[in-house]
């Protein structure tokens, strides 16, 4: 048997040319590389844009689509039925965030010079019979007007008397456009789905769910419970854990009205005196009001505070529907504590224009002010809501000034709401329900 001699099995074995290998590995990578790095690059891209969404939906107030609000409310089937107009019908015009109008089931309007007749280009799809249809039976909202067809897709609306506000008035809910359809109903539960009609209001909310509870305890109840993503309380309700309250003006007043037309109140120095809380002269009179609340207890603190300044006053309560329906527009009166309300499109031409004294006329304080005419001129001539509101409150501050009102109390809608909703606030509320004016806008977080 022989030996083994390694160096004869060594020189046998053949090793690989590791040059030539590292050779062909280098040429193989170089061949590849791009198409391996590109397609690296485009995983990092895809993930980073998912995370970025991600994150900019939890961390930002960008609305999103999709999700349900809950709300809940004491059984009140007016309210309900006014809050159902508001979500499943819309306007021809709406606002923009600044209080501009906006377009939107017109496309675009146009006012002759007079202010008596607008023009209104509906959008592609909508159904202009039926735009007509309904204005022409809505008096009540757009006053007496003659509605027709003109051109191919206009409307053109001629009012009986010229109206600069007019336009405010047709961003009400008038038209089956709205945002959302009614779905399921009883007397617990209501349901609005979004409406999949063509140029219906898009909305970010899928549905919207209402529940009605038979009185404030069982609501507050539920809301404790966070079985609700919102409902209306009161300024001294506590907001729940993890919900804010929203404080949203109406357009609606509890007011002291002075007759600059009656002693003793033809002369200013006594309602000036009443209107700034000061020293107030011994001249007697009588305030009037309602025997219902809240006229009842405002006019009585009211009363208190006058008494506290010197002045002479009695406190006399009469029915609400004579208050309003014959001593105010009599104006049969010497100081008169009323609800006054600027109406729909925020106009106070009617309650304070000096036109308005004569019989019929609804300016029952009497004022006759050039100032004061001019700024209700530049009120009702401004259609941005938010410019409109605040020529508003200098057009009050001045009648105040001249001491012929007094603002007692502003209305206004206490909400509480969900920190997990996107909560928008209405433009030209004068009621409860026209908190759901913005629905569309809202959205959940």
């Amino acid at each position: 048997m022989s030996s083994l001699d390694p160096s004869r099995i060594l020189s046998a074995v053949k090793f690989p040319d590791w040059k030539k290998s590292w050779r062909r590995t280098a040429r193989f990578v170089g061949a590849h590389e791009k198409v391996l790095l590109a397609i690296l690059a485009i995983v990092i891209v895809i993930s980073g844009g998912f995370w970025y969404r991600q994150f900019s939906n939890n961390n930002s107030d960008s609305p999103t689509i999709g999700g349900t609000y809950v709300e809940g409310m004491v059984n009140d089937k007016k309210e309900l039925s006014q809050i159902t107009t508001r979500l499943t019908k819309a306007g021809l015009l709406t606002f923009s965030s600044d209080g501009q109008l906006d377009g939107q089931l017109a496309e675009k309007w146009s006012i002759n010079e007079d202010k008596s007749e607008y023009r209104f280009t509906l959008a592609d799809g909508v159904d202009r019979d039926d735009i007509i249809s309904v204005l022409q039976q809505r008096s009540d909202v757009i006053g007496e007007a003659e509605t027709s067809a003109d051109l191919e897709r206009d409307i053109v609306v001629k009012l009986a008397a010229p109206n600069p506000s007019f336009a405010l008035l047709v961003t009400r809910p008038l038209f089956d456009y709205g945002p959302y359809k009614l779905g399921k109903s009883n007397d617990q539960t209501t349901v609005f789905t979004r409406n999949t009609k063509k140029k219906a209001v898009t909305s970010y909310i899928n549905k919207l769910i209402i529940h009605s509870y038979a009185n404030e305890e069982d609501l507050q109840k539920a809301l404790r419970g966070n079985r609700l993503d919102g409902a209306i309380g009161t300024s001294s309700s506590v907001a729940p854990k993890d919900f804010k309250h929203y404080e949203v003006n109406l357009n609606r007043y509890y007011t002291v009205l002075f007759n600059t037309n009656k002693t003793p109140f033809r002369d200013d120095g006594l309602r000036k005196a009443l209107s700034a809380g000061t020293a107030a002269p011994t001249t007697p009179f009588t305030l009037i009001a309602s025997d219902q609340e809240p006229y009842k207890t405002l006019a009585t603190e009211v009363v208190a505070k006058w008494q506290q300044l010197g002045a002479k006053v009695d406190l006399s309560l009469k029915p609400l529907q004579e208050v309003t329906g014959s001593i105010g527009p009599s104006r049969n009166f010497q100081a008169l504590l009323i609800g006054i309300d600027y109406g729909l499109e925020m106009d106070p031409f009617y309650l304070w224009h000096s036109s308005q004294i004569r019989a019929t006329g609804n300016n029952v304080t009497g004022v006759n002010n050039p100032t004061v005419d001019a700024l209700v001129e530049k009120t009702r001539n401004n259609l941005n809501v938010t410019e409109r509101q605040q020529l508003l409150d200098e057009l009050q501050n001045t009648l105040i000034s001249q001491g012929v009102m007094m603002i007692v109390q502003r209305m206004t809608l206490d909400y509480y709401m969900s920190n997990s909703i996107q909560f928008v606030e209405p433009s030209l509320p004068s009621s409860d329900a026209d908190r759901f004016l913005s629905a569309a806008l809202w959205s959940v977080k």
